[in-house]
């Protein structure tokens, strides 16, 4: 293999591996960036309408049945294309509201509600769509984000609302800004093979060429046969000058004898 094709097969490796890694680390960063600002958007969102429409009474009245007229108003008021559906619990592990009215009144064993209950804080879980009868108002969609809301009153906890965020249009966007990148940096690569490619061919290439056809015709006799002059004082340049002091010692001591 000539010193181009394995020069350039060298460069198309090292290239593939770095952009494969850029663009891994990017779509990765580019996902977790719009996912994490979707759950934070939802939090802000629901703990602000909370503060507007709801009170701790609602979440702790141990008549759960009576609130749940109170908490669908509240669910159409924070419905979005996004915010599918939501589950409340209150601060006693109990589910005080829920669109499938047979969980009301039952205990939750969910760790994603104790995580967010005891250290108050956002916690998000992605997943697909479940299937079952009582989610049948999620079907249609490829996947959610189940937010789970830590809610407090005058810094009393009084309990989570889980709000079911659709992530089609957020995939959507994920895809296509990934998309994007992935283009430029394909784009760049090829960029840099191909610069390196005619720097290659013009700096060191075609001089060495020139070198080897005038060395074969110095050795073969052909009159006016001699080394090309680079005009550089890179190592191609330094080359050429010291075949020359070579090639005229050694005509000087052909001369000689």
């Amino acid at each position: 293999m000539k010193l181009r094709s394995k020069f350039i097969v060298f460069i198309i490796l090292i290239t593939a591996v770095v952009s494969g890694v850029a663009t891994f680390l990017v779509t990765r960063h580019i996902e977790r960036t719009a996912l994490t600002r979707a759950e934070q958007m939802t939090a802000r969102y629901i703990k602000a309408k909370v503060a507007e429409r709801l009170a701790l009474s609602n979440f702790s009245d141990t008549d759960f049945y009576r609130q749940r007229e109170t908490f669908s108003t509240f669910l159409n008021l924070i419905r979005t294309p996004e915010i599918i559906k939501i589950k409340v619990f209150n601060a006693r592990f109990d589910i005080v509201y829920s669109t499938n009215e047979q969980d009301i009144g039952k205990k939750t064993d969910s760790v994603n509600y104790r995580n967010t209950l005891t250290k108050n804080a956002v916690v998000a879980l992605i997943k697909p769509p479940e299937t079952e009868a009582a989610n049948v108002d999620m079907l249609g969609y490829q996947q959610v984000m189940e937010v789970y809301v830590p809610i407090e009153f005058q810094g009393q906890a009084a309990g989570v609302i889980e709000a079911y965020f659709r992530l089609d249009e957020v995939n959507k966007a994920i895809a296509e800004t990934s998309r994007s990148v992935i283009g430029i940096i394909i784009g760049f690569s090829l960029i840099i093979i191909v610069a390196t490619y005619v720097l290659l061919t013009f700096l060191v290439v075609r001089p060495l060429l020139g070198i080897i056809t005038a060395v074969d015709g110095i050795a073969a006799g052909q009159p006016g046969a001699e080394i090309p002059e680079t005009g550089g004082s890179d190592e191609i340049g330094q080359l050429t000058a010291q075949l020359k002091k070579v090639l005229d010692l050694s005509s000087r001591e052909k001369k000689m004898f």
